[in-house]
């Protein structure tokens, strides 16, 4: 069996930091620090509510459960910090826009 607490943990601290200037850096992470703290307190608590189950197979799949949607709660809070990181950058005066790649008669030729 493995353990269960190894799973659920892919690095997202790495995934969620970006590069930026200390102050906004700052300013980004205070908006974003408060929910990430509430997700892991809302996941710990559910673990803890689980480890009363009636089975130990019952209580491991369970946790794994409750670790995968931590998982994608965290995803999506990165996903959303960086979003509000990219959209502070651009926001700054003097930064070369980037082209956008994605619109129509810019993706691949067939």
């Amino acid at each position: 069996m493995r353990p269960v607490r190894a799973e659920g943990r892919t690095g997202l601290n790495a995934e969620a930091s970006v590069s930026l200037s200390g102050s906004l850096r700052a300013a980004v992470s205070a908006a974003f620090a408060t929910e990430h703290g509430a997700i892991l307190g809302y996941y710990a608590a559910r673990i803890e509510a689980a480890k009363r189950g009636a089975t130990p197979a019952a209580i491991i799949a369970a946790i794994r459960a409750i670790l995968d949607e931590q998982t994608v709660a965290l995803r999506n809070l990165a996903n959303r910090r960086h979003v509000a990181e990219k959209a502070e950058q651009d926001q700054q005066p003097g930064r070369p826009e980037t082209p956008n790649t994605t619109a129509a008669g810019g993706g691949h030729a067939l």
